[in-house]
C-alpha cells in the first residue's frame, strides 16, 4: 500500500467525521423539536448548552465511525490499488459529437473502489442511524428516556409479541420508509462530499514537501485522537460521556445529549 493511499484515505475520513458531527447534531435538533412542548423556556440557554454537550459527546461516535471507514478503506488498498480516473470532453475535438448520455458519461468521476466501499460503509450506516431516529421517536414517548435498560428486558421477555406491537401499534414499516428517505438525503450529501470534492495529491509534493506532511500529521493527529477520544477534551476528568452527560434541569434536554449510538453503550454498560 503507498503512501499516497493512506493519505487520501485519511483526507476522505476528514471529509466523513465532519460529515457525521453534522448528521448526528441534525438527528439532535430534530428528536429535540419532536418533542419540544416539554421545554417550559422554549429553546433557551438549557438547549443551547445541551446541543454543545451533545456535539462533544459526538465526536466519539463520528471518530470511532470515520476509523474503522479509514481501517476498511486501507486494507482494500493492500489488496487492491486503483486511482480514480476522470473523463473529460475534449474541446478541442471540433465536429464530434456527444449524445447527453455519453457526455455526461465522460464528464463523470470514476470512483476508485476504495471510494465504493466507504461510500457503501457509511450508506449503511447512516440508514441504520435513521432508522434507530425513528425508533427513538416512538420509544422516548413510551418510556421518557431514549434507549436504555428496558431493551435488555424486553429482549429476554416476548420478543414474538413485542415485534408484533411495534408492527402493528406503532407503524413499523412507515417509520423504515421515512427512515429510507431520511438516510437517501443524508447519503447524497455524503456521496457529494466523498465524490464530488477532491483531494490533495501527495505525489505533486516533492520529497521535501512529503516529509514536511508526514511531520505535520504525525504531530497532529495523536493530539487529535485524544481530543475526540474524551469528547472535545484532554482528559478524563473533563470528559463527557454517558454517565455524567445528565447536568440538565429538562430530561428531553438530558436525553437528547446522547446519541443513538452513545444511548445503545450505555445499555451494553449498564445490562
Amino acid at each position: 500500500m503507498k503512501l499516497q493511499s493512506v493519505f487520501r484515505n485519511l483526507q476522505q475520513e476528514i471529509k466523513t467525521f465532519t460529515y457525521w458531527c453534522i448528521v448526528l447534531a441534525v438527528l439532535r435538533v430534530l428528536f429535540v423539536c419532536m418533542y419540544s412542548g416539554e421545554l417550559e423556556n422554549g429553546f433557551d440557554a438549557e438547549f443551547g448548552k445541551a446541543f454543545r454537550m451533545g456535539f462533544r459527546i459526538s465526536l466519539k461516535t463520528a471518530g470511532t465511525i470515520s476509523l474503522l471507514s479509514f481501517v476498511l478503506t486501507c486494507l482494500v488498498s493492500i489488496f487492491k490499488t486503483e486511482e480514480p480516473k476522470k473523463f473529460t470532453v475534449n474541446a478541442t475535438d471540433e465536429g464530434e459529437l456527444y449524445s447527453p448520455s455519453e457526455r455526461k458519461a465522460k464528464d463523470s468521476i470514476y470512483l476508485p473502489l476504495t471510494d465504493k466501499v466507504r461510500l457503501g460503509y457509511h450508506g449503511c450506516l447512516l440508514f441504520l442511524f435513521s432508522a434507530m431516529f425513528y425508533a427513538r421517536w416512538t420509544y422516548y414517548r413510551i418510556f421518557n428516556s431514549g434507549f436504555n435498560h428496558m431493551i435488555v428486558e424486553g429482549w429476554q421477555g416476548d420478543r414474538l409479541a413485542i415485534w408484533h406491537t411495534i408492527v402493528s401499534k406503532y407503524h413499523f414499516w412507515d417509520k423504515m420508509g421515512g427512515a429510507l428517505i431520511m438516510a437517501s438525503v443524508f447519503f447524497y450529501g455524503l456521496y457529494i462530499l466523498i465524490a464530488k470534492i477532491g483531494v490533495v495529491n501527495l505525489n505533486e509534493y516533492t520529497r521535501k514537501g512529503k516529509l514536511i506532511v508526514g511531520v505535520i500529521l504525525l504531530a497532529i493527529l495523536p493530539v487529535f485522537s485524544v481530543y475526540v477520544r474524551f469528547g472535545a477534551a484532554f482528559s478524563e476528568d473533563d470528559a463527557i460521556n454517558w454517565k455524567n452527560a445528565a447536568r440538565l434541569h429538562t430530561n428531553l434536554l438530558n436525553e437528547s445529549i446522547l446519541d443513538d449510538a452513545q444511548a445503545l453503550y450505555r445499555v451494553w454498560k449498564t445490562r
